[in-house]
């Protein structure tokens, strides 16, 4: 029998695991694999939403995006965001 709680908590915890060792390639400045593997996490917590009847999984887009600190490209503004992300250049 498939359940549904346990199968969302091993997504959830493969992305906080993912996003974990991209913050280390960032740092690093390993910057492409950062970003492949950011999104990955990005996709493995939305899978952990998809498949368990959860609350919204503790692994939160605002983790994700804190590897790149600019801004959207929709906030029209030219204000420089200070990041320690040392791939931000």
């Amino acid at each position: 029998m498939w359940d549904a709680p346990a199968e969302a908590d091993r997504w959830r915890r493969q992305a906080a695991n993912d996003l974990e060792f991209a913050r280390v390639a960032s740092r690093e400045r390993f910057c492409a694999q950062a970003c492949l593997i950011a999104r990955q996490a990005a996709e493995k917590a939305l899978m952990a939403i998809r498949v368990g009847p959860r609350r919204v999984v503790e692994l939160g887009v605002v983790e994700v995006a804190a590897l790149d600190r600019r801004p959207p490209a929709s906030a029209g503004t030219a204000t420089t965001i200070r990041s320690e992300n040392p791939c931000r250049r």
